[in-house]
């Protein structure tokens, strides 16, 4: 059986997108806590361990994320305590949770997207119809590690020069401004030399030929089928309001939750739709 990151690209695109947009836009708090289980297993198994310090990072920002709503938003009918005379709610913070949740499971998506999608699948998805965007979702997916190796090698030879010899916090403000300042000129003439680059080489030519490893197999077109089918599932009980869920209507929360068998299906369809990349990592190295 093949991994999940050995498919097609085209298969893992529409795979993850189908995946993410469900995360995205259903606010029912079962489909996102099974968003983000989904995630985590497969951020586990392609990154093979979850760090102390990202853990640290996720929790950090989901108690933000999760507490800024109740804040801002005094809404709801059950409150909890008074806050300069402002009322923080259950419900407003029941759906900073939510919010909370869905970030974070968005996030961790796309993640294990950046890491499965290499620049050349993205070429191979974009590059016959649109080769700018190709260069340019290519380019964005490797920005954020590029910057950060890019950040701490700059760092490093800024340490070497003994620019750090004060240890307090102005010295490391100003070390950070200098790390900023060299990091973003080093990237616009990075920018610029790709540009230059990807004309050079015919990339605006309309009729340029190309070459791809990627064969189109028939899981592939099975896993875009099983994809299509479930993410069908899941959108056609949130047509019908099945999932949709008013947090600040009154009454018990639980009580806002269907668990219907209409529900429970959808609930099936998407745990089933999250888990695919997992199940197929574990069975492709057994």
């Amino acid at each position: 059986m093949r991994a999940f990151s050995e498919h097609n690209p085209i298969a893992i695109f529409m795979h993850f997108m189908l995946t993410i947009i469900i995360a995205m836009f259903i606010q029912n708090p079962i489909i996102l806590l099974l968003a983000l289980f989904g995630s985590i297993l497969y951020y586990a198994v392609t990154f093979r361990k979850i760090s102390a310090k990202k853990l640290i990072f996720w929790i950090l920002l989901f108690l933000l994320i999760s507490l800024i709503n109740p804040i801002f938003s005094h809404k709801g009918e059950t409150v909890l305590l008074f806050i300069n005379g402002k009322a923080i709610t259950l419900e407003a913070l029941f759906y900073g949770i939510n919010n909370g949740i869905m970030i974070l499971a968005v996030m961790i998506w796309f993640l294990v997207f950046s890491e499965i999608m290499t620049s050349d699948k993205v070429m191979y998805i974009f590059g016959k119809f649109s080769p700018r965007l190709a260069l340019l979702v290519s380019m964005s997916l490797r920005y954020i590690p590029l910057y950060r190796q890019r950040a701490g090698i700059i760092n490093n030879a800024q340490k070497t020069m003994g620019l750090y010899k004060e240890s307090n916090i102005i010295d490391n403000v100003k070390g950070g401004i200098r790390v900023t300042s060299s990091l973003i000129t080093w990237s616009l003439e990075t920018s610029v030399d790709t540009a230059d680059s990807f004309a050079a080489r015919g990339g605006e030519l309309k009729h340029r030929s190309s070459f791809s490893l990627f064969k189109f197999r028939k899981n592939d077109t099975v896993l875009i089928i099983i994809s299509i089918v479930l993410f069908s599932a899941v959108i056609s009980a949130q047509a019908v309001g099945i999932l949709s869920v008013d947090y600040y209507a009154s009454g018990n929360f639980f009580s806002k939750l269907s668990f219907g068998i209409i529900a429970i299906m959808a609930y099936s369809a998407y745990f089933i739709l999250s888990v695919i990349p997992f199940i197929t990592e574990i069975l492709a190295r057994k």
